[in-house]
């Protein structure tokens, strides 16, 4: 008697599993000992062999790429791709750019499903479709054209002149001799951002400026000393505070000026004075002339004080000079310094703090609203609401005589009287 697995009279030949496998039809099966393999055909799978294939299962279409994927018999498969891709697993981004959709020479950059072009200076749309104003060249005389802000859609320019042009396509030559530059009767003459002076007799220079007659025609002005140099030239040593070849030119002593607070600036021959705004004084500016100019109290009034408790420093340095008041100050021991020179007067505001910035609130007074009235804070202020307790007022302290103020209650020749 063999063991499992084995047959014959030697118990020598391996049992033939396959003779009793379960290999669907089709399949090959393949003996062992003691169990068998079963060889499937195109299409199957299993360990019988008894599955059909899906190809898809093994995720071949890249995913974040593809709509569907559909297995085909018996062992394929077909990736349906989303728009921008291509390729047997949806692997291939493609190119937008191929086609050149770029008008104008813009160029071409590749996105997914889409394209960017970056137009020329002249051109703009997605696309490159549409030309600015600038393409038509309008600026003249060799002006500069740039793009401006969209309007409607369609974009506008703004033409940047070369020099001795103006107008809004740089179409007018300015008129250098408008601003009469030639001395002396000189004729001149307009040129392209230039001019030309004509002299008449004894006058000469880009301007007309040099007289030929020299110091004799008293060219100096401004009581500026005329100097012969050679022949007829001469030279204008001016006084200080002009320049110019004859000293016709107030130098300008504002640039650079020291005049604070919203100061101006006023110039002077060899100087300048600050015209300074109200609440300041010195010679910059820069002193306060007082403090409630500023008007620094949100409510109540503002009255100054000075910097120092001693009145008598405050009256005698004056209200514009702090700084003579604190050095004073600190000199007499009876005296303290103010650490503001101004004071808040809040009384019968309805506000506190040291700038009468806080709202008070009277209703936390007791009794304020009588008679039982409800009392309602307002911004620097109440009000008693007096409602149905029969009392008027700004307190609600006087009792209404409803007798005089309706028709006669009581019937049948009663009288009322007011409780």
């Amino acid at each position: 008697m063999c063991v499992d697995g084995w047959t014959g009279k030697s118990c020598n030949e391996s049992v033939n599993d396959c003779a009793s496998s379960l290999c669907s039809a089709g399949s090959t099966c393949v003996d062992g000992h003691q169990g068998y393999t079963c060889l499937c055909r195109n299409g199957f799978t299993g360990q019988y062999c008894d599955t059909v294939l899906q190809a898809c299962l093994s995720n071949p279409c890249v995913g974040e790429n593809t709509r569907r994927c559909t297995s085909i018999f018996p062992n394929s498969y077909s990736c349906l791709c989303l728009d921008g891709w291509e390729g047997n697993n949806c692997e291939v981004n493609i190119d937008d750019c191929q086609n050149d959709p770029c008008l104008n020479e813009g160029q071409c950059t590749d996105l997914h499903n889409d394209f960017n072009c970056s137009c020329t200076e002249h051109y703009f749309g997605k696309q490159c479709e549409f030309a600015t104003l600038c393409a038509s060249l309008p600026c003249f005389n060799g002006g500069n054209c740039s793009q401006t802000d969209l309007s409607a859609g369609l974009p506008g320019y703004v033409c940047r002149c070369q020099g001795g042009y103006d107008g809004v396509n740089c179409e007018v030559n300015v008129d250098e001799c408008a601003s009469m530059p030639c001395l002396n009767n000189g004729f001149c003459t307009d040129l392209v951002d230039s001019f030309f002076c004509s002299c008449p007799l004894n006058f000469t220079g880009d301007n007309c400026e040099l007289d030929l007659r020299g110091c004799s025609s008293d060219p100096c002005q401004n009581g500026g000393t005329c100097a012969h140099t050679t022949g007829i030239n001469y030279l204008c040593l001016c006084r200080a505070g002009f320049t110019g070849v004859t000293c016709e030119v107030n130098i300008d002593d504002c640039p650079g000026n020291q005049c604070q607070q919203g100061s101006t600036c006023v110039d002077g021959v060899n100087n300048y004075t600050c015209d300074c705004l109200s609440g300041y004084a010195g010679r910059f500016c820069s002193q306060i002339n007082d403090a409630c100019y500023t008007q620094p109290c949100v409510n109540g009034l503002c009255e100054y004080i000075g910097r120092c408790s001693c009145s008598e420093v405050v009256e005698s340095c004056g209200w514009n000079d702090e700084g003579c008041q604190l050095r004073e100050c600190g000199k007499l021991s009876e005296c303290t310094t103010n650490p503001i020179s101004f004071f808040c007067n809040c009384e019968q505001s309805g506000y506190q703090g040291v700038r009468c910035e806080t709202d008070i609130n009277e209703c936390l007074a007791d009794g304020i609203c009588k008679n039982g009235a409800e009392c309602r804070n307002r911004l620097g202020s109440y009000e008693c609401i007096c409602d149905g307790t029969g009392y008027e007022g700004k307190h609600c302290e006087i009792n209404v005589d409803e007798c005089t103020t309706i028709e006669e209650p009581c019937f049948n020749g009663g009288r009322s009287v007011a409780t």
